[in-house]
């Protein structure tokens, strides 16, 4: 999960003191964690460093490739890289590299301008990320190895403790969705609950997806480390998948909306109308307390609200 464009106004003159807040509280949770498990960790420090740097250039590419599910959320695949290394390596290792890869796909990022001529990353949306996603690593290692007791790579996990593996996924993608949508919701003047609540339709089973070729890449490198080449194949599915389900969503909505304009210029005398209709009752439904998913949906029933009259004859 990632954040962006900037988490910085790009029109107000000032930041939100609330986001340097959850920026700077993030960095120095992240930095915190990170040196707990270097001063605590006694298994190995030996590691593949060829293949470490492989996996770190994938993850940094894959930033580059991100979908949109929201307004300013958004998601990539480097969640399947990010696990293959934490399943790798040891916690202190996997961390840091982790940190490393994020932030050269989000300094990358930062050099490329998107078609209103702003940078793609910001200097807070590249903490953030490379914060959160440390942070995330992190938890799901502490999980990982409370369960198992492992003091070696969590790859070579059998038996019984396997399913710590599941375990950390799953709070991997907890904590870097809530933290993502704690910091959107900050920005959107949106809830963080709905936030999160409103990407999970798409966002769970890609993100399930994700976790589960993050797994088979780690345990094929142990043998083959040229492996993480292969994995580039379905995640590339995944990826595809996830952005055309968004574009069906909104393909959809276009068209039953345009369906709508059709209904409204047989008549002159309604033309416009529903359009009318759907801007009041956008205007009517926050006053109300309603939840932006909750007035997106209004919005789009009054503008079909007349959907109907399409099959009536002119006459």
């Amino acid at each position: 999960m990632i954040i962006t464009p900037a988490l910085a106004a790009r029109i107000r003159p000032a930041i939100d003191i609330r986001i340097v807040a959850v920026v700077s509280l993030t960095a120095a949770v992240a930095v915190g964690l990170a040196a707990i498990w270097i001063a605590a960790w006694r298994g190995g420090w030996s590691a593949d460093y060829r293949l470490l740097g492989l996996l770190v250039v994938l993850g940094a590419t894959a930033s580059h490739f991100p979908v949109e599910l929201t307004p300013k959320f958004k998601t990539n695949t480097a969640t399947a890289v990010h696990f293959a290394i934490l399943l790798l390596f040891s916690p202190p290792i996997a961390i840091t590299a982790v940190g490393v890869s994020v932030l050269a796909g989000n300094g990358t990022l930062a050099l490329r301008r998107n078609h209103l001529g702003q940078r793609r990353r910001g200097i807070y949306d590249t903490i953030f990320n490379v914060a959160q996603t440390m942070i995330a690593t992190g938890v799901a290692a502490t999980v990982l190895y409370s369960l198992a007791g492992s003091k070696g790579p969590a790859v070579f996990l059998i038996g019984p403790d396997i399913w710590g593996i599941p375990a950390a996924a799953a709070i991997a993608y907890v904590t870097t969705t809530l933290l993502v949508s704690i910091v959107v919701g900050i920005e959107t003047a949106r809830r963080p609950w709905h936030v999160f609540l409103a990407t999970q339709r798409i966002d769970i089973p890609a993100e399930a997806a994700l976790y589960l070729i993050g797994f088979v890449a780690a345990v094929l490198a142990v043998s083959r480390p040229w492996a993480p080449l292969v994995m580039v194949i379905p995640t590339a599915v995944v990826y595809l998948s996830t952005k055309r389900a968004v574009l069906l969503y909104e393909q959809t909505i276009a068209a039953v909306e345009a369906m709508a304009d059709l209904v409204d210029k047989r008549d002159r005398y309604t033309a416009e109308h529903s359009r009318r209709v759907a801007s009041n009752a956008a205007m009517i439904a926050p006053a109300m307390g309603l939840s932006r998913e909750d007035i997106a949906t209004i919005r789009l029933a009054a503008r079909v609200h007349d959907l109907g009259k399409i099959a009536l004859p002119d006459a």
